[in-house]
Formats: C-alpha cells, sequence, structure tokens
C-alpha cells in the first residue's frame, strides 16, 4: 500500500485554523488521512494508553482475562515492527514456525535479549508491554515474534520482544514465531526443532 501524496494546498485546506497536536499533524502528513481520522486515531491512541496506565506494573494474576492469540496472516507480518508500514514486509520474506516450545526459545535467546517472566516491567517498555496486554485483552490478534540468527550461533528478537515477554509472563507454553524464509532452517537448528 504505497503512500497517496498529498499536495500542499489540499494539505493546508484539510489543517488550516482545525486544533491538532504535533501527532495528529504528523498522522496526516505520513498516511495521507484526513482530519477527522487522525483525531479519531489519536483518540484510540489516548484510550488504549489510559487502559494501560492501569494495568502497567500490576502482576499477571491482576491483569485482565485474555488468551494469547496470534495473528499468522503474512497480510499483517509487517505489524511485527511497531508503526511500520504494510509494504515494509514482502509476503514471502518471512514464514510461522508453528508451535514452539517457549523452553527452546528462552534457551536459544542471546542473554541481552532474553528476559524472565518476572520482567516484563523491568526491561525493555513497560508502556509497550502494559499495551500488549490490552490489545490482547481486548480480544484482538498479535503478529508473533520475529526471531532471527547471530553469528554465535544463538537468536535474538528483531521484532515483537514485549508481546513474547508478556506470553511468558502469562504461562505460554508453545507458540508460533517468525522467522525470515531464508533463515528458517537456521532457526530450527539453533531451537533444536
Amino acid at each position: 500500500m504505497a503512500k497517496k501524496v498529498r499536495d500542499r494546498q489540499a494539505f493546508l485546506k484539510e489543517t488550516v485554523g482545525r486544533p491538532l497536536t504535533s501527532e495528529e499533524m504528523l498522522e496526516i502528513l505520513n498516511t495521507n488521512c484526513t482530519y477527522e481520522e487522525a483525531k479519531s486515531r489519536s483518540q484510540e491512541r489516548a484510550r488504549i494508553r489510559s487502559a494501560a496506565d492501569r494495568i502497567k506494573g500490576r502482576p499477571p494474576e491482576a491483569w485482565p482475562t485474555f488468551d494469547v492469540r496470534w495473528d499468522l496472516s503474512p497480510a499483517n507480518f509487517y505489524c511485527v515492527f511497531d508503526g511500520a508500514d504494510p509494504d515494509s514486509v514482502e509476503e514471502n520474506e518471512c514464514v510461522i514456525i508453528p508451535d514452539v516450545p517457549m523452553a527452546n526459545i528462552d534457551a536459544a535467546l542471546t542473554p541481552y535479549w532474553h528476559r524472565t517472566a518476572a520482567e516484563v516491567w523491568s526491561i525493555g517498555d513497560p508502556n509497550k508491554a502494559a499495551r500488549a496486554i490490552v490489545h490482547w485483552s481486548e480480544g484482538n490478534l498479535m503478529t508473533p515474534s520475529l526471531l532471527v540468527p547471530t553469528s554465535d550461533g544463538q537468536l535474538a528478537i528483531a521484532g515483537g520482544n514485549h508481546r513474547l515477554a508478556v506470553a511468558r509472563a502469562k504461562g505460554v507454553t508453545r507458540l508460533p514465531i517468525l522467522v525470515k524464509s531464508a533463515e528458517q532452517e537456521r532457526v530450527r537448528q539453533i531451537l533444536k526443532i
């Protein structure tokens, strides 16, 4: 999906004299959406941030009830990178490896990328972890984490670190992962699957 380019006059007509935050202005510039769409998206992000703030820092037993559910659609693989453009990942560039034991993932991750269930709030961005919980608690799906091999024969998380941390803290023992098509066999070897 290529961005439509808005000419200067159309942009000015859409924005002049209307109250806009810088976030909303960038939304209009970057996505070519309307003023109303930018306002609506901004309000939705604010709602999610507010819900996430009520969860942040709480132990898993105090989280809302939810199932960790994965979006396995190749058309949505780009979502593994927060805020990425839909054209940033080609549909055949990545593949899903289904039903991978979390224990195998944890054993293969480099120390930099590994975190325990107790570290869901203390490592990384707690806001992102809380938003993942909100997303799942509202019945939404999330793209699996993208794992990539490192030069020393371990794995790193190229996208989806917080969703993997939340899944681990939630007690998920098996899950799908996303890998680059060209690296699938190497990742399977590292994971011993």
